[in-house]
Formats: C-alpha cells, structure tokens, sequence
C-alpha cells in the first residue's frame, strides 16, 4: 500500500487563532497578551500550527506529528485504534472543521481521554471510514483462512491447544 497523507483545511488556521485568543480573553494573565496575539503572533502561531501537522496512513500504523513549541510524534498502529470519534463543537462549526478522535485499545480513561487528536482534516468523515475500513481489512481476526471453518478442525484445534496446556502446567508443577 501507498502511504496516505491527509490533508488539513485552511480554516484551521482561523479556529486555531480564535481558540487562542478565547483562551486569552478567558484568563486575567492572558487579556495583557491579547495585542500581541492580535497583530502578528496569533497569526504566525495558526499558520506554524497548520503547516507542521502531518497525519499519514501506513499499512501498519497511523502516524501523527504536530505542536509548535511542544512537538509530538505518534505512531499508532492500526491493529490498536479501537475508534475513531468525529467531533464538531460551535466554535469548529462555524469553521466548518471537524476533529477526529483516536482511540486505542488499552489506554487509561482516567489519564488520557484519547491517543490522538486531530483538527481540521479535510473530508474528516471520508478519512476516519477509510482508516476504520483499512484497520478491519488488515486484522488478523477478519481473515477466513485463520479460523477453520469446519466444525471438526476446530474441535481438534483446541484439543490440541488442551494438549499444550496441559503439558505447560506439567511442566511448571514440575519445576515448583
């Protein structure tokens, strides 16, 4: 497979600096920064912010770079995402963007809410689909030729997974 590079909307550089300057306007600290966010950081901020994300598509794994200051790479393999959550709030619809959740099997819930978080991906709803369909695709577990289909295989499939159970135990009450 190709690599799959996603791509952002313009309009992220607009929800970024409105972002910004609601978290100003929302501190006693931040209302002083408010003009050097204005005329000339914020707009410098949005379009660093914008031109430094890359969200790319493997046959193995999503990869996730982003942050200005606080930079991040990710490497998601495909075989962890569990979902993909498609979010809007007010302020991305008036941008008409959407941010894409990324969550994985085995994160905590009380720490992190997700492994990846992404904002602005042009087609959001296009590309979390065609993640989703491309992780079920690669599984293992959607594969035919893993399980056999018979009713007799499978009966001797796990009498022989028994067998190596039961000589691993022998083997450990052994070594006790």
């Amino acid at each position: 497979m190709t690599e799959i590079k996603a791509q952002f909307e313009e309009a992220s550089k607009r929800y970024t600096f409105s972002a910004g300057l609601f978290v100003l306007l929302g501190t006693i600290i931040g209302i002083p920064l408010i003009p050097f966010w204005v005329l000339g950081f914020g707009q410098w901020y949005s379009a660093e912010d914008l031109r430094r994300k890359v969200c790319v598509l493997t046959d193995k794994a999503l990869k996730i770079k982003k942050g200005v200051f606080i930079q991040s790479e990710k490497n998601i393999p495909l075989e962890k995402i569990t979902d993909i959550t498609v979010v809007q709030g007010p302020l991305l619809r008036h941008f008409n963007l959407y941010t894409l959740k990324i969550e994985t099997a085995g994160q905590s819930t009380a720490g992190q809410a997700n492994e990846g978080l992404l904002v602005g991906i042009k087609n959001a709803k296009e590309f979390r689909n065609h993640v989703l369909k491309y992780r079920d695709r690669m599984s293992p577990a959607s594969s035919a030729e893993t399980l056999p289909s018979d009713p007799e295989t499978q009966l001797a499939v796990l009498q022989e997974i028994s067998e190596t159970l039961k000589r691993i135990e022998n083997h450990i009450t052994k070594k006790s």
